[in-house]
C-alpha cells in the first residue's frame, strides 16, 4: 500500500449579516481623554464673565432708580419749601421766593441722602415754570457716576456708568 496524503482544504463561508445583527465596533477612544479638562474651566470662566456683566448692569439700574428717587425728593421738597408765603397770603397766586432759595433746598436734601458708591457730579435746579401758569414748577438735573465692581478688572472697559436724571415737581393749591 502505498502512503498517500490526503489534501484537504475548508473553505468557509461568511454569511451576509444585516445592520441591526452586526455588533458595533469599538473605537479606540484613547484620543478624547483629556477633551473635557479643556472645557470645564473654559465654560466655568464664560459662565463668571457673563454674571460679573450681570451684577454690574444691576448696579448701574440700582443706582439710577436710588439717583431718581433723590431727585424726586429734593424737587419735592423745593415746590414745596420755596413758595413765597406773603405772596400766596396777599395774591392768592403761587410763586418761589428766589432760584437760590430753591438751589439750597435742593442741595440740603440731596446731601442729606446716602447714596452708595454713587457719585453726584452736578446738580442743577432752575424754575421750569411754563409762561403764564398759574402752578410754579422746579426742574432738578442731577448727573453722577456709578462705579463697576467687576469691570474694574478687565483693562480697556469703561469703570463705571454715567447717569443723567431729570425730574420735575409742580406746586398746586389742592382744594
Amino acid at each position: 500500500m502505498s502512503c498517500r496524503k490526503l489534501r484537504t482544504r475548508v473553505v468557509t463561508t461568511e454569511l451576509p449579516t444585516s445592520p441591526l445583527v452586526q455588533r458595533p465596533r469599538r473605537h479606540s477612544r484613547k484620543r478624547d481623554h483629556g477633551t473635557v479638562v479643556f472645557l470645564v474651566p473654559a465654560a466655568f470662566l464664560i459662565v463668571m464673565l457673563l454674571g460679573s456683566i450681570a451684577a454690574d448692569f444691576s448696579i448701574a439700574l440700582r443706582a439710577k432708580h436710588d439717583v431718581t428717587d433723590v431727585a424726586s425728593a429734593a424737587a419735592n421738597d423745593a415746590a414745596t419749601r420755596a413758595l413765597d408765603v406773603a405772596w400766596l397770603e396777599s395774591s392768592g397766586q403761587l410763586r418761589f421766593v428766589s432760584s437760590d432759595r430753591l438751589t439750597s433746598i435742593v442741595t440740603a436734601t440731596i446731601d442729606r441722602q446716602h447714596l452708595h458708591g454713587v457719585k453726584v457730579l452736578t446738580v442743577d435746579v432752575f424754575d421750569d415754570t411754563p409762561p403764564g401758569s398759574p402752578e410754579p414748577r422746579v426742574a432738578v438735573h442731577v448727573t453722577a457716576i456709578v462705579d463697576y465692581i467687576f469691570a474694574k478688572m478687565v483693562p480697556g472697559i469703561s469703570h463705571g456708568s454715567r447717569i443723567d436724571v431729570t425730574v420735575r415737581a409742580t406746586a398746586k393749591i389742592s382744594g
